[in-house]
């Protein structure tokens, strides 16, 4: 039953990540769109390209620590811990993003991609919290004999 909540977990730290990428796609399609590029130098450019790698690289990485399967009670605890961890890094982001999407229109396409990013932090959020109950809830049976995978 727990991979059950595992996955679906998983789905929602993916999700919200994925809704990440979109926004920074956004971002990217408004500067070329609007031609702000014209006006930006080198470095604001490629920091425009540089925040669709980062959350490309983001989502990668979660798309692989999701699928980690707890061996042992060590194991378990510092991965329930290190969730709820990133839960609240996550959550932090999307008060950051609240607070300065909150003085803007969400039909303006910076507005928007403020607002996106909430709503995808905020997904993320929740499925680190689950995954965090997940790992919390793990019961130990002839699991810790068996390897790791990461499939």
């Amino acid at each position: 039953m727990n991979d059950h909540y595992q996955a679906r977990a998983r789905t929602l730290v993916i999700t919200g990540l994925a809704v990440n990428v979109l926004a920074a796609l956004v971002d990217l399609v408004n500067i070329y769109g609007d031609g702000i590029y014209k006006y930006l130098r080198f470095s604001g450019t490629f920091g425009v390209f540089l925040s669709v790698l980062t959350a490309l690289s983001a989502a990668g990485a979660w798309w692989f620590l999701t699928k980690i399967a707890v061996a042992s009670s060590e194991q378990r605890s510092l991965l329930e811990k290190a969730m709820y961890w990133f839960a609240l890094e996550s959550l932090l982001g999307v008060v950051v993003a609240v607070n300065v999407g909150w003085h803007q229109s969400i039909t303006t396409w910076s507005g928007s991609i403020i607002w996106i990013m909430v709503i995808g932090g905020a997904i993320e959020t929740i499925g680190l919290v689950a995954l965090a109950r997940v790992f919390g809830t793990t019961k130990f049976g002839d699991r810790a004999s068996q390897e790791l995978s990461i499939e």
